[in-house]
């Protein structure tokens, strides 16, 4: 196992772009590290700085201590899983396993010892024989893995691996990944743009966008805790509803809302912004005891048990998790009640979160 660590590690491309201003982050020896954001957002550039086929502009990489920046990628001791699968056609599974080994000069017994482990690890023992166009999209992505673990690496980068895999095959193959990365103990890297991967995938993730971190932190952190706006909105599925409020005295107000909340728990006054994870929201009778608010349905998404309710209000469209028996028809009149415990403030001006006073 090796951390990774990049100290002030500047990108800038020909022509001035800059992928990076300055990145500072710390990959701790044997986690699985997600980085995630929208395209654009400096996660690949950041892989491949890594990995080596990109050089930074300043700063510097390290791999288990070691500086690496004018280090060969295939001397950086990395394995790196591509969204391609990039598998030799004209090759069996069991020679796409070797080759990587062949090239090094391992000798021969360890390389059918190490074939036949990543093998029965991955489940493709049965596989060997067969050539990538005989195998399924699935058994692929298993073999491209396989090719990375045979080389037993400090480091394994994964570059959005599961892309080119339908919905279902994704899920699976997602879980299986993990279940490696915590079996054989080696630091993982993992980048990927689906929130879903990252939060079921990560025991830390980083939320970049624009080439700068914005918050790095256990899945759980940063659904409970965003540290932006951005990040508010990026990871949780569905999406968290955003409120344009003011603070006044110990109410958060908005068109046709008023939340009593606890208040002293920030340091701010007057305008803000307030999240509300869709499940702590409830929708009932528009004159039910506790609405905090009313509007009308005007859309409904079910989803097998559960439903998302879109409810116009006054102040905005608010998105409602609830059961799918009980989800209120199109057109409906409703009221809705808001969990004043599960509110996330946000400075207006700065999108920042407001952090709890001292």
């Amino acid at each position: 196992m090796a951390d990774v660590v990049l100290d002030g590690v500047v990108m800038r491309y020909d022509g001035g772009h800059l992928a990076l201003p300055r990145l500072d982050l710390h990959i701790r020896s044997g986690e699985l590290c997600v980085l995630v954001g929208p395209s654009g957002c400096g996660k690949s550039t950041t892989l491949r700085l890594i990995a080596g086929l990109e050089q930074p502009s300043e700063g510097e990489i390290r791999i288990d201590g070691r500086r690496v920046n004018e280090v060969a990628p295939s001397d950086r001791d990395i394995a790196m899983v591509f969204q391609s699968y990039a598998l030799y056609p004209h090759m069996t599974v069991r020679e796409n396993l070797a080759f990587g080994l062949k090239m090094r000069k391992t000798p021969a017994a360890e390389i059918e010892t190490r074939v036949r482990e990543a093998a029965e690890l991955l489940g493709i023992s049965e596989l060997l024989a067969r050539t990538p166009k005989q195998l399924s999209g699935g058994q692929r992505q298993r073999v491209a893995m396989g090719r990375a673990i045979v080389r037993r690496p400090k480091v394994f980068l994964f570059d959005e691996p599961l892309s080119n895999l339908d919905a279902q095959l994704r899920g699976q193959v997602r879980r299986e990944i993990g279940a490696l990365c915590a079996r054989l103990e080696t630091t993982s890297v993992y980048v990927t743009h689906d929130q879903a991967e990252a939060m079921t995938l990560a025991d830390r993730i980083v939320v970049m966008q624009g080439g700068v971190i914005q918050q790095v932190g256990t899945p759980l952190e940063i659904y409970d805790a965003p540290a932006n706006v951005f990040v508010a909105t990026f990871l949780g599925s569905p999406t968290m509803n955003l409120v344009s409020a003011e603070l006044a005295g110990t109410e958060l107000r908005a068109p046709g809302l008023a939340v009593g909340a606890d208040l002293d728990r920030v340091r701010a006054r007057g305008k803000v912004v307030v999240g509300i994870r869709p499940h702590h929201l409830a929708v009932g009778a528009p004159d039910g005891a506790g609405a905090t608010l009313r509007g009308h349905v005007r859309d409904r998404e079910l989803h097998g048990g559960e439903a998302f309710v879109h409810v116009e209000a006054e102040c905005g469209t608010l998105l409602v998790r609830t059961e799918a028996h009980a989800a209120p028809a199109k057109g409906t009149s409703v009221g809705v009640t808001v969990d004043p415990g599960h509110l996330h403030l946000f400075d207006a001006s700065t999108g920042l979160r407001l952090e709890a006073a001292a």
